[in-house]
């Protein structure tokens, strides 16, 4: 690779080669996962571009969206939609409204407003790109499956899960008609499913779709690719709700790794390993550790996006929960507060990621024997995950533990037994009688 950038001097006088040379050694970083590198040719190639176009062209745009997507995994977020939005403008004037390439544009800022938490701009746009592509002549291919897929994130994040589960096998079924049984874009999709599966209790299934997705993931694109990390984060969920901690810390550590690895130490996505292996620490008892994973964290997720996104309220809630177990009270008060109106600003009342916070603002009063307090947050979980989930869901279960000890506390002893007597039965027929 370097011999084939020194050979790209010796292009010189002859830019417009130069220039798609650079975008085609570009591609090969990014397929490589080395974005910085790939980020400094298509800013050559880009800018020999613009010099040798008098009107900007298709050619220029292709280079500008692929700029944003590097820009994207490397965590500029705000610069990767100022690159979309160029490409964009350029496509347009060039095709008109209805082109494959637009679409491509589209689903991109799509993406963007999803990461930004403006669902329903971007379910909008993902639903957009897909007409546009068919309208454009586009078939039942890839780009249509992605499209269904990324309509399913949408449906995920709203806490549809049985939209999501549609949505993401039509999308699959496209994938295993017209590509190889071990391609990486199948397995992305098998990640997708795994999740929304887990999410909706199915774990199973889930298990079952995870497993063949890191398989696949493993063989093709090699242990040290970003995208694996998707996947072990999937898995490594999945075995914490199993309550299999030693073995979804293993995971979760190992998509950590390939995260600072490829991404680098500051990356959100770092910070997405970090909060998960946070939650595992306070389940295992080792809140120290925690509070410095958590700690660290924070502090990249509020240096790469605005102070109320729904991320830092997940690592809010999850860094309270070790202090209130470390005794620092005063301190987790207005972090789980905090988390809390977040998540309600962001998702609403009775979004499912909504109990999560509850249950940690719960735990400092019943920490500090504020029942009364207590109670209503307890109360007010448990009917969210009986709304969204349906009755005989694992963490309906687990808010019904949660609220029976706190009774049993209060000395209401017949509605703790009845609380506790039910989530033994969910526990049981979903998680087996040998679940700890």
């Amino acid at each position: 690779l370097d011999r084939g950038i020194a050979q790209l001097d010796n292009l010189d006088d002859q830019p417009a080669v130069q220039a798609r040379r650079l975008d085609t050694m570009a591609e090969v970083y990014i397929n490589l996962a080395l974005y910085e590198e790939a980020r400094d040719l298509l800013d050559r190639a880009i800018g020999i571009k613009r010099e040798l176009e008098p009107v900007e062209s298709a050619e220029l745009a292709d280079s500008v969206h692929d700029l944003g997507g590097v820009e994207w995994r490397l965590g500029d977020i705000e610069a990767a939609h100022e690159s979309w939005t160029e490409a964009l403008r350029i496509r347009r004037r060039i095709f008109g409204p209805v082109h494959r390439d637009i679409a491509q544009s589209v689903n991109a800022l799509a993406v963007y407003q999803w990461q930004v938490e403006n669902f329903s701009e971007a379910g909008d746009l993902f639903q957009q790109s897909l007409d546009i592509y068919r309208e454009a002549g586009g078939e039942e291919d890839e780009f249509v499956a992605d499209r269904l897929g990324n309509l399913a994130l949408i449906r995920l994040e709203l806490g549809d899960y049985e939209a999501a589960r549609r949505l993401f096998e039509e999308g699959l079924a496209i994938k295993r008609r017209i590509l190889e049984p071990n391609h990486p874009n199948i397995a992305w999709s098998l990640n997708n499913l795994g999740q929304v599966l887990r999410k909706a209790g199915d774990y199973e299934a889930a298990e079952r779709v995870l497993e063949e997705c890191v398989d696949i993931e493993m063989e093709v694109l090699g242990p040290e690719n970003p995208r694996l990390a998707y996947i072990l984060t999937a898995l490594g969920t999945l075995r914490y709700e199993l309550g299999q901690y030693e073995a979804s810390e293993e995971l979760h550590r190992q998509a950590l790794a390939v995260r600072e690895g490829a991404l680098g130490t500051d990356h959100f996505e770092v910070a997405y390993s970090l909060n998960h292996l946070g939650m595992i620490l306070n389940a295992t008892g080792r809140f120290k550790e925690a509070r410095s994973v958590l700690d660290r964290a924070l502090r990249i997720l509020e240096e790469n996006f605005v102070p109320d996104h729904s991320e830092v309220g997940y690592v809010l809630t999850n860094l309270g929960i070790s202090l209130v177990h470390l005794g620092d009270l005063q301190a987790a008060g207005p972090l789980l507060e905090r988390a809390l109106a977040i998540h309600e600003e962001n998702l609403g009342s009775e979004h499912i990621e909504l109990a999560w916070a509850l249950e940690g603002l719960a735990t400092l009063h019943e920490a500090t024997e504020d029942f009364d307090r207590a109670v209503p947050l307890r109360e007010r979980s448990l009917s969210i995950r009986q709304t969204q989930l349906g009755d005989d869901h694992p963490f309906v279960g687990q808010s019904s533990t949660h609220l029976g000890i706190l009774l049993t506390k209060m000395g209401n002893f017949e509605r703790a037994d009845e609380l506790l007597t039910r989530a033994l039965d969910i526990e049981e027929a979903k998680l087996g009688t040998d679940h700890p």
